[in-house]
């Protein structure tokens, strides 16, 4: 990017920014649309204590929307504001839960998805 001003190259940095976000998402859909195809998956869906926390709830549901698993999580440690208005869990909900270390073994063997 030699030769170019600042405003140039940032505008030029940022075309290039736009154009791999659309081959990444491209690519993510291609991918969506062959697993759909396949028999052998399952959706996890977590919430936590807040963007970068500990787990709050865990759930797996397969691909005819059977809930495999479920379980609230005691985090151990406090919820942000934010994250209870996203997913509405209570720190007074989870403080009776079990631990992740505890609900682990079930979330393995009941989310393993087996092609019929």
């Amino acid at each position: 990017m030699c030769g170019y001003c600042s405003a140039c190259r940032w505008e030029a940095e940022h075309e290039a920014l736009a154009a791999q976000i659309e081959m990444d998402g491209e690519a993510a859909c291609a991918w969506a649309t062959g697993l759909l195809q396949r028999e052998d998956w399952a959706i996890v869906d977590l919430e936590t204590t807040s963007l970068s926390g500990t787990i709050v709830e865990i759930a797996v549901v397969d691909r005819e929307g059977n809930t495999l698993f479920h379980s609230l999580v005691n985090p151990r440690m406090p919820m942000t504001e934010e994250a209870r208005a996203v997913h509405g869990i209570s720190e007074e909900e989870v403080a009776q839960a079990p631990t992740l270390p505890e609900v682990w073994h079930a979330f393995i063997e009941n989310s393993i998805v087996t092609p019929k």
